[in-house]
């Protein structure tokens, strides 16, 4: 087994190669898009898509539970107009 390479179809990870190109895309528009943030928002942002809850978020941040919570709304708000233009 060791050093045999096993062939593996990224049909079986990822779906069709359609899917596949969806899922880049997707991946390339949410980086751009999250481009326009600032540091910090794109931090938040990526521990909340992570599943960190706004708790956590806040500990982190050195930020209360409130201002987390009202930063991702408005970050998501931001970013569906940055997507949707």
């Amino acid at each position: 087994l060791l050093g045999q390479k096993k062939k593996v179809e990224l049909s079986e990870h990822f779906g069709s190669e359609t899917d596949l190109e969806e899922k880049v895309l997707d991946e390339v528009s949410l980086n751009a898009a999250l481009s326009i943030l600032t540091k910090a928002d794109r931090i938040i942002f990526k521990l909340h898509r992570y599943g960190l809850s706004a708790r956590d978020i806040a500990k982190v941040m050195n930020s209360t539970e409130g201002a987390v919570n009202n930063k991702i709304y408005r970050i998501k708000k931001n970013l569906k107009k940055y997507v949707t233009e």
